[in-house]
């Protein structure tokens, strides 16, 4: 799990994470108020927010209920939702979405939206009996019956990763982490993770007690240990 590998790195850096993706964020933002000036739990919004040891953590809808350990809830200190898709009071109507006009809910503590999706049918033309008794179809347009699905969705933590440092390769510019996946090193384009309702970052410095397991997730991340030669 994405989350089970983050959560032993953090161990390695001397800091006892919170279990799970949905206990994540809170656990951060508690840190963060005990010490704003070294801890944050944010949208990233430019690369020095990337840190080495940092979280990256991913929201999205999903169309199945979510368990408990994934599932997002409300947090006092941020807003999950983008601006145009936050509920008011129960719910609110928003701009066109995926080529769907979605409305937001807060259920409890849980985030949802639904949709109503329109389909059509074709039926086949009525027929009647002809002179000697043959079936033609009646002189009419074929009918069309118009069906709607409601479509729910929940809002998730869909995963968690972990940052090993930005780097400028000779095709852009890369936060490369350690998650799961393709399970090991990967790059991340910089410009996806910025500024994007679904993406948060969240960092508390290393412990400076546990200096040797720090040496020893250096060693873990080196490129040549995890990459094919």
């Amino acid at each position: 799990m994405c989350n089970e590998i983050a959560e032993h790195i953090q161990h390695l850096r001397g800091i006892s994470a919170a279990a799970g993706l949905t206990a994540k964020p809170a656990w951060y933002l508690k840190n963060q108020r005990a010490n704003p000036s070294n801890v944050y739990f944010k949208r990233p919004t430019r690369p020095e927010d990337f840190k080495k040891g940092a979280s990256i953590l991913f929201l999205g809808w999903v169309s199945r209920q979510p368990n408990a350990w994934q599932i997002a809830h409300p947090l006092s200190d941020i807003e999950l939702l983008p601006p145009e898709a936050r509920p008011t009071k129960l719910e609110k109507r928003s701009p066109k979405a995926q080529g769907e006009e979605w409305t937001y809910h807060l259920e409890g503590n849980v985030y949802t939206r639904s949709t109503r999706r329109l389909s059509q049918t074709v039926l086949p033309p009525d027929l009647k009996s002809g002179p000697k008794g043959e079936k033609k179809a009646k002189e009419e347009q074929p009918r069309r019956v118009t069906t709607a699905t409601l479509i729910k969705e929940w809002l998730r933590w869909t995963h968690e990763a972990i940052v090993v440092e930005v780097v400028d390769m000779s095709d852009g510019r890369f936060v490369l982490t350690f998650e799961t996946g393709q399970i090991g090193l990967n790059r991340r384009p910089l410009a996806r993770l910025l500024n994007a309702w679904d993406i948060f970052v969240g960092y508390i410095p290393e412990s400076p007690l546990n200096a040797e397991l720090t040496a020893r997730l250096d060693d873990m991340l080196e490129p040549a240990r995890i990459l094919p030669s």
